[in-house]
């Protein structure tokens, strides 16, 4: 479990990387927020990232299968909530088009 909850944290902290290349690199009309603000949040996401390692290393330093488990758990939840977000749209898409696929006279009134 111990594998799986660092590559879960390391696959965070790169997402985290990338978001801070991407604000930092970006070019930006907006007087009002500009960089700073984008660039805050993801330093506030590192910082959050960096205790959830020295979470980690402390559960697992303390051989706690529960800790690890539930900070696991934690960490992919980001990932997870992208994926069912995703399928959650796919599937309302395709619930849409099928509905309007059929002619006006047998559908159903919700």
């Amino acid at each position: 479990m111990l594998p799986v909850a660092w590559s879960v944290w390391g696959a965070g902290l790169l997402g985290i990387l990338y978001a801070f290349f991407v604000i930092v690199t970006e070019r930006t009309d907006s007087p009002e927020a500009g960089r700073g603000l984008g660039a805050g949040l993801v330093l506030f996401l590192l910082l959050l990232s960096g205790m959830g390692a020295l979470a980690l290393r402390w559960a697992a330093s303390r051989q706690s299968v529960l800790g690890v488990s539930i900070l696991t758990l934690v960490l992919a939840y980001p990932f997870v909530a992208i994926a069912a977000d995703k399928a959650i749209r796919a599937a309302k898409e395709r619930k849409y088009a099928v509905e309007f696929a059929e002619p006006p006279s047998e559908r159903r009134a919700n």
